[in-house]
């Protein structure tokens, strides 16, 4: 069975050395994805998880979620493939959610 990793919930928000703690960790439990919201104040969770990315290796990662009013599309995608570029194939889930406007 597949476990994956929420962090950052209740508002918590997190530095990217968190990040790459949190998902050290995660691989030493076993744990097989990690995931991250954004946060209205808080670390970009593509840069963090492009951060995260190059030390962990075989973990999954995943946004939950981008909020699509914060971001510009052609942005978000091209952030998007760069880090699943970078992670390698199959390692990137991208959530977005349409929310509403500040």
């Amino acid at each position: 069975m597949d476990i994956g990793l929420f962090s950052g919930a209740a508002g918590r928000v997190l530095t990217p050395a968190e990040v790459v703690a949190d998902t050290e960790d995660a691989k030493s439990r076993g744990i097989t994805s990690y995931w991250i919201p954004q946060m209205p104040h808080g670390t970009d969770p593509i840069v963090a998880l492009a951060i995260a990315g190059q030390a962990v290796d075989t973990i999954e990662f995943g946004t939950a979620v981008l909020n699509v009013y914060s971001r510009h599309p052609l942005a978000t995608a091209q952030q998007a493939a760069t880090l699943s570029t970078s992670l390698g194939a199959g390692r990137l889930s991208l959530g977005l959610v349409l929310s509403h406007k500040p």
